[in-house]
């Protein structure tokens, strides 16, 4: 048999600490078009795993959270995209993103095709 542990050390804090929030995640986060993001964003495919935790700290600059309702206007629209499935970073369209207003939902249509 196993050896006897005291059940005061029996929680499971793994468990509750991927179920439980005491703040309900209704945000994702998005890295916008700006600065240096798209650079870092390029350099986060190579190198060695030191190098790209420093690299996705440097990012946390050009992210924003989006509220959930946010985000599914934007990604219907098709102006969210995976920029990096290893590490699960989503980057906005530069057209959504103004550096007056920061992130719209809407976009200006510079050129209009008919």
């Amino acid at each position: 048999m196993g050896e006897r542990y005291n059940p005061f050390f029996a929680q499971a804090f793994k468990t509750v600490g991927n179920e439980y929030r005491v703040i309900p995640k209704i945000t994702h986060n998005v890295v916008v078009p700006y600065g240096n993001a798209m650079e870092l964003l390029d350099m986060l495919g190579h190198g060695e795993l030191r190098e790209k935790i420093a690299i996705l700290r440097r990012l946390q600059e050009y992210t924003v959270s989006l509220f959930d309702y946010e985000y599914k206007i934007l990604n219907e629209k098709h102006a969210i995209s995976i920029a990096s499935e290893d590490f699960d970073i989503c980057v906005l369209n530069g057209d959504y993103y103004k550096g007056e207003y920061g992130v719209v939902t809407e976009t200006d249509m510079s050129l209009l095709m008919i």
